[in-house]
Order: structure tokens, then sequence, then C-alpha cells
């Protein structure tokens, strides 16, 4: 039984599908597996930030008028006593607690620094309720 030159042809042809589907669905398992671990890289990176933003140990606390701020949550807490002038002020602070990437935006953006202060907050706080739910179990 002799195969001729079109019949080997054809099953060349269907290896290679097959090694070409082989290789996209490891290609795919592989890009997963990097997705999942960068996704855990960071979120262990902002609950990191998280605890250094909700709970700055050994930092000094931002003062407003009389009032010490001692955390992000002071700070969205009394965002209404701001006049607007103090975003280079509060983009320090934030750098001081940890958080050199908002304090970069707010020092590109002053006049903003409010949403931006909140956009944050909305970012870290479930990082921060996550570190609670951890700490409680």
């Amino acid at each position: 039984m002799s195969i001729n030159k079109s019949s080997r042809k054809e099953m060349v042809d269907d290896d290679e599908i097959l090694n070409e589907e082989v290789a996209e669905e490891i290609a795919e398992e592989i890009a997963e597996e990097i997705a999942e671990e960068i996704i855990e890289e960071i979120d262990e990176e902002m609950a990191a930030l998280a605890e250094l933003m909700f709970h700055p140990e050994g930092k000094n606390p931002y003062y407003l008028n009389d009032r010490a701020l001692n955390n992000l949550q002071d700070l969205v807490d009394n965002l209404d006593a701001f006049t607007g002038n103090e975003g280079l002020w509060v983009a320090a602070w934030l750098e001081y607690l940890g958080d050199e990437d908002v304090a970069a935006l707010i020092q590109n953006w002053p006049d903003d620094f409010k949403p931006i202060v909140i956009a944050r907050y909305n970012n870290l706080k479930d990082y921060h309720s996550c570190i609670k739910c951890e700490q409680s179990s």
C-alpha cells in the first residue's frame, strides 16, 4: 500500500495544524499564568500601599488648620476644609506616606488634587478592607 504525494502532504498539513493548535493552547495557558502572577503581584503591592496609607506608622500627620490628619481616611474626611491651594502640600505629604504615584499626579495637576485623592481612596479602600478581613480571620 503506497501513499501518494498528495496524501502525504495532507498528513503533514494536518500535523502542522495540530502542532499549531497545541502551541497556541500552550501559549494561552502560559499567558494566563503570567497574567495571574502579575495580578497577584499588583494586588500585593496595592495591599501594602493601602496599609501605608491607612495605617502610616511612625509618620507625622498633615496639619490642616488645627486638625491633625493622620492617614488617607482623615484626608478624605476633611477635603471640604481645604481651600484648593494646598495641592502641592498634600502631594508632598502623600509622597511622604509612601504614595509616589498619586503624589506625582497631584504635582502635575495641583488644582485637581481633591478628585485625585478621592480616586486613590476609592482604589485603595477595597485593599484596606481585605487587610481588615484577613486580620480578623
